[in-house]
């Protein structure tokens, strides 16, 4: 209790407040990577999550856990990406088996001779022009099988070095060298809850009833943080997305639920340094903030930016989401942090503009609509409330049938 909820003396809580307390679910139900704190603690002495990156230089003696820890996120990620490669490949076979299937059907329709009973036409033009081109489709399947054999095997041989690195991280948990893990994470955890309380937040790590007055639906509990974080999926659909190779892979961040009375949201990592493609990135929740919807949503808000300026690189003020916001920023001649900006317009997009109340610069509408897509039905619902967005309908279906979009 005293380092799930900071709760130190059950004295220091009303009545009521212990009642709350004593209707939380203990496990979580759900299997979401959503942790209090003590649940983050265990995995990292397990060796099943990597210690959160710092700035500070690292030891060069690493214990086995961790260096196998290590092993285990690149080869997930190799595994992740034979088997989107592996699902591309099947998909694409089955695209041009599609194709012959159709020049076959295509080939053995024929209009019955005039004059003739039971007696059918010749091959027309069309036909003949289908009969000479299956030689070279059925070639193009051939080699895509093949391919695909290929990328079969890459799979396996990924699988087998995830199963074994596994059996190795699992063999080498516990033990005196995970526990230096847990004290540099317990150092980690520490500035996280000073940052949730923002730079001039006094951090006070004890549950008191002078300061503690969440509702029971206001409360960062497990439960209600899971639940804001669909509802943001519902409306911001690639809100947990990263793209790779062309296809968006979903991939929810670790959520950590940090005792404290921040009312700022973060994000920590946006995915592990070892590991780019397939890693869970890392956001802090402050769970006894003025308002749960808000901290959550600016923790996303941060995450979203960091990958995309990840993914962007040294290009982040030119390309993508970070770069088209930066040029604004820039127009607009703006001072300050601009990831603070971007986080604010954010939460306006999600909070009024998904309900058509338009309270963001033209430009930046435009930028998020392109970039950070609401749902179909949202989009749907938008385009019948005012101009501006069924303008903005009309330029999707325009880039969807140029084949640009």
């Amino acid at each position: 209790m005293a380092i799930r909820f900071g709760l130190i003396l059950p004295t220091l809580l009303t009545p009521e407040q212990k009642d709350l307390f004593a209707r939380v679910f203990e496990d979580n139900t759900y299997k979401e990577p959503v942790f209090y704190l003590d649940e983050w603690f265990r995995e990292i002495g397990l060796g099943r999550i990597n210690t959160s990156g710092t700035d500070e230089a690292k030891s060069k003696n690493k214990d086995d856990s961790s260096r196998f820890q290590q092993l285990l996120s690149k080869a997930e990620g190799k595994l992740q990406s034979a088997e989107n490669l592996l699902r591309a490949k099947s998909d694409e076979r089955i695209r041009a088996e599609e194709e012959i299937q159709h020049r076959l059907e295509s080939i053995f329709q024929h209009e019955s001779l005039s004059g003739f009973s039971g007696v059918k036409e010749g091959y027309t033009e069309t036909q003949k022009r289908s009969l000479g081109e299956l030689g070279e489709a059925i070639r193009t399947v051939v080699g895509l099988d093949k391919e695909l054999q290929g990328y079969i095997q890459e799979y396996q041989s990924a699988d087998s070095d995830v199963k074994s690195l596994r059996q190795k991280v699992d063999s080498s948990g516990g033990g005196s060298t995970n526990s230096s893990g847990i004290t540099t994470e317990f150092d980690t955890i520490r500035q996280m809850a000073k940052m949730t309380c923002g730079r001039q937040g006094n951090h006070f790590p004890i549950l008191s009833r002078e300061y503690f007055h969440a509702s029971s639906r206001e409360i960062g509990i497990r439960e209600n943080v899971i639940e804001t974080l669909r509802w943001i999926e519902s409306i911001d659909p690639e809100a947990y997305c990263r793209q790779y190779k062309a296809q968006l892979n979903r991939i929810p961040p670790f959520v950590i639920l940090i005792p404290s009375y921040g009312d700022v949201g973060f994000c920590w990592e946006p995915f592990d340094r070892y590991n780019r493609v397939t890693s869970r990135g890392r956001i802090a929740v402050p769970m006894y903030s003025k308002n749960l919807q808000v901290a959550v949503l600016s923790a996303i808000a941060d995450l979203r930016w960091q990958v995309a300026k990840e993914k962007a690189s040294y290009y982040w003020m030119e390309e993508g989401l970070t770069g088209n916001y930066y040029q604004w920023f820039q127009a607009q001649k703006l001072k300050g942090d601009v990831k603070e900006y971007f986080i604010n317009d954010y939460l306006l997009w999600m909070l009024k503009e998904s309900d058509g109340i338009q309270k963001l610069d033209k430009d930046v509408r435009g930028v998020f609509w392109r970039n950070m897509p609401f749902a179909r039905e949202i989009k749907d619902k938008l385009k019948t409330r005012a101009l501006v967005y069924q303008e903005l309908c009309q330029r999707d279906t325009n880039r969807e049938l140029s084949d640009g979009y």
